[in-house]
């Protein structure tokens, strides 16, 4: 099986890259499905080993000496499971005249529980600032209000003050004609 049909058939899982491991005589029986680094492909891999688990096709049966290989028809017999370091070791010693497959492994609590944790405190800062820019929003419009209402205000006072001085000036006027 290539590694595109690798792949293929297991899309669902959303791996990034398939990796086969050919040893001196040939291929070792030995296939990786790479997955990029986040807490929810950390979890994908999860349901794929449990998937795998669920049917009895995990790292028990494999390493068990009596596994199928073959079903009916010669179709391969696939196993899975989440590989340990130990794995990805026996896997890069097979794996010779290829560059080595480069890993780092992390543990659950880096890989999920800490980035959820930043997911799940980033989802409270994006909620606070939502809550603070509709404040902020609401603040923004009283004070438009206010500025409109007193605008208005300002400008009747400034025709009343107008009206005012014409008549005190008229007042004024008719005052010194009859003096």
């Amino acid at each position: 099986m290539g590694s595109q049909e690798l792949l293929d058939n297991f899309d669902s899982y959303h791996a990034v890259k398939a990796r086969r491991s050919f040893g001196p005589h040939g291929h070792c029986g030995m296939s990786l499905l790479i997955f990029e680094s986040s807490a929810r492909v950390y979890l994908e891999d999860g349901r794929l080993h449990k998937h795998f688990a669920e049917q009895g096709l995990d790292r028990n049966t494999w390493d068990r000496h009596r596994k199928v290989l073959f079903h009916s028809g010669r179709k391969r017999q696939l196993y899975g499971y989440m590989a340990i370091k130990e794995d990805l070791d026996i896997f890069n010693q097979h794996s010779r005249g290829k560059s080595k497959l480069k890993f780092e492994m992390r543990s659950y609590r880096e890989m999920v529980v800490n980035q959820i944790r930043e997911m799940s405190d980033d989802s409270h800062r994006l909620l606070y600032l939502k809550n603070k820019v509709v404040n902020e929003q609401k603040h923004a419009k009283a004070i438009q209000e206010s500025f409109q209402f007193l605008s208005e205000k300002l400008w009747k006072t400034m025709e009343e003050n107008l009206i005012v001085r014409q008549r005190t000036k008229m007042q004024h006027d008719h005052n010194k004609e009859e003096v």
